[in-house]
């Protein structure tokens, strides 16, 4: 069963280039998060990367980020 975190961040790992897009798909998907739980989200770090990439502020997720989630592509 996928989850709608997961299908973000897999677009999202995948170059997704619509910021717009990717903000309005948030709310759903995070709140599959349980609260207080976001920093521990590699989900999360993926989408968050995607995005301020797409916002001109970072150079995108991290290395440690992209490969821990690479197995949970695999898993699919």
């Amino acid at each position: 069963m996928n989850s709608r975190l997961r299908e973000l961040a897999d677009a999202c790992y995948h170059g997704a280039c619509n910021p717009h897009g990717i903000i309005n798909s948030l709310p759903e998907a995070i709140s599959e998060i349980p609260p207080g739980c976001c920093k521990d989200s590699l989900e999360l770090k993926i989408i968050v990367g995607q995005i301020i990439y797409l916002l001109g502020e970072s150079l995108g997720p991290t290395e440690q980020a992209l490969a821990a989630y690479r197995p949970l592509m695999k898993g699919q």
